[in-house]
């Protein structure tokens, strides 16, 4: 029975660490979202590739990107913020 209480508690305090990360990254993510768009708008602005096409698919991703800011999607917006990111810094 010791066994079980022990377990339990192990499975219930791991739970608690991963909810108090899981919002802390959270907050980051909403936090960084509009300084992460001023960035690579930015960068956009003063960027040197060569190639407009990759240009213009970085601006439609920064454009999605900040539309799921405003919805709150911010998992989502980072990951197509992230997909700017690597266009314009090629």
């Amino acid at each position: 029975m010791l066994t079980h209480t022990f377990v339990k508690a192990i499975v219930l305090s791991s739970a608690m660490l991963l909810s108090t990360v899981g919002a802390s990254t959270a907050a980051t993510a909403v936090e960084d979202c509009p300084t992460r768009v001023q960035e690579l708008k930015a960068a956009l602005a003063n960027s040197v590739v060569a190639d407009r096409s990759e240009r213009a698919i970085a601006r439609q991703y920064l454009a999605i990107g900040s539309s799921l800011h405003e919805q709150g999607k911010h998992t989502q917006a980072h990951q197509y913020l992230d997909f700017a990111v690597g266009k314009v810094a090629r």
